[in-house]
């Protein structure tokens, strides 16, 4: 029988995996998520640790985050769809191709405002709800357009594609961009 520990990242997915039950501890999940997001947003992926997050959450001990949530990659693919659900935009005027504009440009601007989002999507993204119910809308929109079977397939990973490798190289540039100097 695995221990109870096991049991909470067997599955290797916070999705996958029931939420964590009433408990005393005084942080909920979301008060966790939110506080890691502004933490990436002001330090950057490099620097978060469970201890500086339970720091800047004001408990001095990382067990009262893991009450919520089991590990740290839990709580990036927590981040992480969190923040592609800023990207569920409307998307119904226009045609097809205007329609995918404007959830390709929602999901590109999110991940700019979010430099450190973009790294992640391909280690800590889709199974989470945000992204489920972003790739079905772009899934929508393409078949209403008539692309089926292969070709659907490869339009969906195509806009994914495009949109992420965009985000990816243009952090990329913003973070490797040396200081300005007012000299």
């Amino acid at each position: 029988m695995a221990r109870e520990a096991d049991a909470k990242t067997v599955l290797g997915s916070v999705w996958l995996r029931a939420e964590p039950g009433e408990t005393r501890a005084p942080l909920s999940r979301e008060d966790i998520v939110e506080a890691t997001i502004e933490m990436l947003d002001r330090d950057g992926l490099e620097k978060l640790s469970m201890r500086r997050l339970a720091a800047e959450l004001g408990t001095a001990a990382t067990s009262a985050l893991y009450w919520r949530v089991a590990n740290k990659n839990d709580l990036l693919e927590l981040v992480v769809d969190t923040v592609l659900g800023e990207a569920l935009v409307p998307a119904d005027d226009g045609d097809w191709r205007d329609r995918l504009t404007v959830l390709a440009r929602a999901a590109y601007d999110v991940l700019g405002q979010h430099a450190w989002a973009p790294q992640l999507l391909a280690s800590h993204a889709g199974l989470g709800p945000n992204y489920q119910a972003y790739a079905e809308r772009v899934l929508t929109i393409l078949s209403a357009a008539g692309f089926k079977g292969v070709h659907l397939d490869a339009a969906v990973s195509a806009v994914f594609h495009y949109v992420v490798g965009a985000a990816v190289t243009d952090a990329a540039l913003v973070r490797d961009r040396p200081a300005e100097r007012d000299d």
